[in-house]
């Protein structure tokens, strides 16, 4: 008797076992280097504009099994997103800034200007749009007063964040790129002087 029941328990458990990640098509991808400023720049003058850039390949590698994921054949996601927000630096505080649509210039991609009551016009949230194998976006944010500024996460001030890639093919492919600007500090902030 003692061998049916623990054949009944080995196929009891061989039946709610984890499928293997692969037939799960889950992907963590992370890399540092697909959300900057135009050469890393962080001294600018009055009047300037700060050139924010995504610029995702749709060819990336998953950070646990180390193996290559095509993005845009997994998902024929056509877009993915950064939200991000530009910050005046006043000692130990914060004041996010405002912007209006038409103030900043829209290269490649897309730019919304979010918020709400006393955050309005203050959260940016850029949309890189999938084009010959890259998910880009290009935009000019006009600095027009002096002093110390930081780019962050629109909704934290702090930090990286996940960008996702929404299937549009019927796809079950789960894929999130976590990253931060570029060269920002260890708490994910971008700093740049006005002058």
């Amino acid at each position: 008797m003692k061998p049916i029941r623990l054949l009944l328990v080995i196929l009891c458990f061989n039946s709610i076992s984890c499928e293997d990640s692969d037939e799960l098509n889950l992907f963590e991808i992370r890399n540092e280097n697909v959300v900057f400023v135009d050469d890393d720049r962080s001294v600018f003058g009055q009047g300037d504009y700060l050139w924010f850039n995504i610029n995702v390949p749709t060819m990336q590698t998953d950070a646990f099994f180390e193996r290559g994921v095509d993005i845009y054949k997994m998902t024929r996601a056509d877009a993915t997103f950064f939200g991000f927000s530009l910050f005046e630096a006043d000692g130990d505080s914060s004041t996010p800034l405002r912007f209006g649509a038409d103030e900043i210039i829209i290269e490649t991609g897309d730019l919304h200007v979010t918020g709400f009551e006393e955050s309005a016009n203050t959260k940016l949230l850029g949309v890189a749009n999938f084009s010959s194998g890259t998910y880009k976006m290009r935009v000019g944010i006009p600095l027009e007063s002096n002093g110390q500024f930081f780019l962050a996460n629109s909704e934290t001030g702090v930090g990286g964040q996940g960008m996702s890639f929404n299937p549009k093919n019927g796809s079950d492919a789960q894929i999130t790129l976590s990253t931060k600007i570029r060269n920002s500090d260890s708490e994910g902030r971008y700093h740049i002087t006005v002058n």
